[in-house]
């Protein structure tokens, strides 16, 4: 939180060794990055970082969400988009809780799909990669 009491929020969305950013909303306690992100995962959980952004010195880690691999699969059994409604959690695994004393809640949006890729030569094994699609529908309350 800015010395002004407003949080400029962003997140950091990582799987796979792979990350990607939202843009930052700045005086906002409750975000909407309407962002779409589209990952390639051989397994492994997604981690959601939400950050308050500073002018000066480092950003402040406001809290973790994960979808792990696990969700991601069943997710995509469901050949749907799915509304997930994650809690924010600190480093050490305690609810992060908001300016207004409740517990603070990232809204995600999560398609998988498939894609065959084939390996070389032409006649060996195929396989299917699940690519999961999250968009960050609303932000962090």
């Amino acid at each position: 939180m800015d010395r002004m009491g407003t949080c400029d929020g962003f997140c950091e969305i990582e799987i796979g060794g792979r990350r990607e950013k939202t843009h930052t909303i700045k005086d906002s306690y409750n975000p909407e990055w309407n962002e779409t992100f589209e990952f390639e995962a051989r397994g492994g959980d997604m981690r959601i970082r939400v950050f308050d952004w500073d002018f000066v010195g480092g950003n402040d880690v406001v809290g973790d969400a994960f979808i792990t691999h696990t969700q991601m699969m069943l997710v995509a059994g469901m050949g749907r988009e799915e509304t997930m409604h994650l809690e924010l959690k600190t480093s050490d695994g305690a609810l992060v809780k908001g300016h207004d004393k409740e517990t603070s809640i990232i809204t995600v949006s999560l398609k998988v799909h498939f894609h065959l890729q084939r390996s070389l030569p032409p006649l060996s094994c195929c396989a299917l990669i699940p690519k999961p699609m999250m968009t960050l529908a609303g932000g962090a309350e």
